[in-house]
């Protein structure tokens, strides 16, 4: 069995092929890891262009099946996968890896978790958007920024998961929407017995104006079934799961929306996000909401009890500061 597999659902992606498996070389060298391609119905050359690599290339293997969306594509690659450690990714960013062999190094027979430095660009303008690095290098199970997701957020490109994890019940990824990493990769950090914190960059992530997460305001349905996927491992986990739920409403899903008014986004959208969020979040017991709030600072929960009495334009206030922070870090 190999020591890493890493699991990349592509559609349409000829355009990014050639450079990504570049950036993948100093990995497949060591004879340790697999690169899955789980090619989801492409209708450009992705499909041939990956046999051709697979050809050529040991290490790296495809799977053609009909499009399902990126969920589905990451839990089929996922079970195809021989590494004891799964890394989904991107095809259209770059791994960062000089030494194969030293990356290596660091998974562990009791290691559940790697969670890896990236830096965010500005695909378009090619300008840094910053990087983004672990607190304190090594191992550590608890610590509390990662306990609350204040630093690696829910996506699963910065993050290595041991594959008996990922097949545990309730850790695979959601199918059909577009949040399927909110879903579960909270699960994954909450569960973990042991984290690996990598202080290094590995993961280039490119911001694009025509993402399909951040350009698309007509989903906010499907970031609900993820939150409520969440909610209903809170019993479990209160003081971790509560809190990533109450900070992807009132931090990320309506600060996005709000910054993308007139940028795609219509007032109607924001407001219908605004509802169902605090719809949401009311659903929450009140004692239990006081819980995981408690664990934010006063000015954030200021900013939480005035937008959820109400203060729908607050948000907006957050997208801007976020705009400002990224300017300053390029």
């Amino acid at each position: 069995m190999s020591v890493l597999s890493i699991v990349v659902p592509v559609y349409n992606g000829e355009a990014y092929l050639n450079t990504f498996v570049d950036s993948v070389a100093p990995l497949l060298t060591t004879g340790q890891v697999q690169l899955l391609f789980v090619n989801d119905g492409s209708t450009d050359q992705t499909g041939s262009l990956l046999n051709e690599m697979a050809l050529h290339q040991p290490s790296i293997a495809v799977l053609h099946v009909p499009n399902g969306g990126q969920g589905r594509a990451k839990n089929i690659g996922a079970r195809a996968a021989v590494g004891k450690f799964l890394w989904f990714v991107d095809v259209d960013d770059l791994v960062i890896v000089t030494s194969g062999p030293a990356f290596l190094l660091q998974f562990a027979e009791d290691t559940d978790l790697v969670l890896v430095g990236y830096e965010r660009v500005d695909v378009d303008s090619g300008r840094a958007l910053g990087q983004y690095l672990p607190a304190t290098p090594g191992i550590d199970g608890t610590q509390e920024k990662i306990a609350r997701f204040d630093v690696y957020g829910h996506s699963a490109w910065n993050k290595i998961v041991r594959r008996e994890l990922y097949l545990q019940t309730g850790h695979a990824f959601l199918e059909g929407v577009i949040h399927e990493d909110l879903a579960v990769v909270p699960l994954w950090l909450s569960r973990a017995r042991k984290i690996t914190f990598d202080r290094q960059v590995r993961y280039r992530y490119g911001v694009r104006a025509s993402s399909s997460i951040h350009g698309n305001f007509s989903r906010h349905p499907d970031l609900i079934v993820a939150l409520s996927h969440l909610m209903a491992n809170v019993d479990q986990d209160d003081a971790r799961i509560g809190p990533s739920v109450i900070k992807e409403l009132f931090f990320y899903s309506l600060p996005r929306y709000a910054g993308g008014l007139g940028k795609g986004c219509s007032w109607a959208s924001y407001m219908q996000c605004y509802r169902d969020s605090m719809t949401m979040y009311r659903r929450i017991p009140a004692a239990r909401r006081s819980r995981f709030t408690a664990q934010f600072s006063r000015a954030s929960r200021i900013y939480i009890g005035a937008t959820a009495a109400g203060c729908f334009f607050l948000p907006l206030a957050v997208s801007l500061a976020k705009r400002v922070r990224d300017a300053r870090n390029a």
